[in-house]
């Protein structure tokens, strides 16, 4: 079909928007590494979304330096991200967990359910760790009913939205979205992050 251009005025809107906070933090993250790693080594951990790795239960009750500021600047961020996108109330920090990912460790596609806001903070992002991809909540109708590859992938039409992992930034989102991390594929380094629910 030719496009043709027109006079007309027309007005592009994006309706039903799936808002996506990164924020840069300041937090001792070498400190943070120590930590986490020293912690996997204690404990079996438990399995969610992750293949291969490790994944501690709640870690709410940190108390180090690093943790403490960390926890303060997460709790900040996380009402400003309810403030700005209108959810309503954010109560409490649900859990918050260590994930401690080695080579071709990976987690699975899934969401977080009964909470508002989640996210991820990450602690240890070695070259080629793997990234974070969002599924766009409409992708099963994206890839049957529209082109399968347009020749501009767009916020309109790009069935998934990959973040790289950078050290001490913070990434939040609707607790619904879903989401995976793709492999680790450095085999020297470990990726740590920390995710998080609130409700």
């Amino acid at each position: 079909m030719e496009i043709k251009k027109s006079n007309r005025k027309a007005n592009l809107e994006s309706l039903f928007s799936t808002p996506i906070v990164t924020v840069d933090l300041d937090v001792d993250v070498k400190a943070m590494a120590k930590e986490c790693l020293s912690l996997s080594k204690k404990s079996p951990g438990v399995a969610k979304s992750n293949s291969g790795g490790w994944q501690s239960d709640d870690v709410r009750h940190l108390s180090s330096k690093a943790f403490k500021y960390f926890f303060t600047c997460l709790n900040e961020e996380v009402a400003r991200f309810a403030n700005n996108i209108g959810t309503g109330p954010i109560y409490s920090n649900s859990i918050t967990w260590i994930n401690v990912n080695g080579y071709l460790h990976y987690n699975k596609v899934h969401i977080h359910p009964k909470s508002k806001v989640s996210g991820v903070f990450y602690v240890q992002t070695p070259e080629d760790c793997g990234k974070i991809t969002f599924s766009h909540p409409a992708s099963d109708i994206l890839e049957c009913c529209w082109q399968s590859r347009p020749e501009t992938f767009s916020a309109f039409n790009a069935p998934s939205y990959s973040y790289a992992p950078i050290e001490n930034r913070l990434i939040l989102f609707p607790s619904f979205i879903r989401h995976e991390v793709k492999p680790n594929l450095n085999k020297k380094e470990k990726r740590i992050s920390i995710s998080f629910n609130f409700v």
